[in-house]
């Protein structure tokens, strides 16, 4: 089903609809790319439905004959598109994303200037939750090693050395590694040393810097901010690769 779009877009039109703009028209891998990087960043209502006694899940559509949880853009829409707008959640993409990969399921955002939603399938949901993940949620103490990944293109080490330039001295350390599981499935991982004074902010940090570098990357890489005194760290140090510095 292609989506349709009006002829004319105004100055509200969001970063996400011009890039799915774009996307439809060359229908290229790093302009879904875009997309999917912005889509991630964007936070999502997405309406509720009651589940059984005091639990709710998400409203789920069929679409081409996928299923797919719904969300939208904006409030606006939200109220806008649906006859009995009800009870929502506000997400960010990525999370939401990192959500329904765990359940094989699709994600259909409605935009504004679009009669159909912009429809997510369930692969572009796992990459987008394993691509734009902010951190590393595994820990040295459940079976993951750390190891030296492959020496990364120039370009992504250039790209990676200027994000972690411009947090200055709060950053005096960087490390790229591959963390494995018992599995044997591993991932990409930019270990950032961060300085105590902005500890409180390495959420924030962690997130930017990931979705700086997933712009042009040619793989996914994570983002962990462990504390410099941690295992995390000290294997990172002996067995990963320095970036910036």
């Amino acid at each position: 089903m292609t989506p349709e779009i009006t002829p004319q877009m105004t100055s509200r039109t969001t970063a996400l609809a011009q890039l799915y703009a774009a996307a439809l028209q060359s229908d290229a891998q790093a302009d879904w790319q875009a997309v999917w990087q912005a889509l991630a960043g964007t936070r999502l209502v997405v309406p509720l439905e009651d589940g059984d006694g005091d639990t709710v899940r998400p409203r789920l559509v069929a679409i081409d004959g996928q299923r797919a949880v719904q969300g939208f853009e904006s409030m606006d829409l939200f109220a806008r598109l649906l006859d009995a707008p009800g009870e929502y959640a506000e997400v960010d993409g990525a999370e939401l994303c990192e959500m329904l990969a765990a359940q094989d399921t699709g994600l259909a955002v409605s935009l504004e200037h679009y009669d159909a939603p912009l429809l997510v399938g369930r692969e572009a949901v796992q990459w987008i939750a394993m691509t734009f993940r902010a951190e590393v949620s595994r820990g040295m103490n459940d079976g993951v090693s750390v190891v030296t990944p492959d020496l990364p293109s120039p370009e992504l080490v250039a790209l990676m050395g200027q994000t972690v330039g411009a947090l200055g001295a709060d950053c005096p350390e960087a490390w790229l590694v591959d963390m494995v599981g018992r599995d044997g499935d591993g991932e990409t991982v930019l270990v950032l040393g961060l300085t105590d004074a902005v500890r409180p902010m390495e959420a924030d940090i962690a997130e930017t810097v990931t979705r700086a570098i997933q712009a042009g990357a040619d793989r996914p890489v994570a983002v962990a901010c462990p504390d410099r005194g941690s295992a995390l760290m000290d294997q990172a140090r002996r067995k990963g690769i320095g970036i910036g510095g």
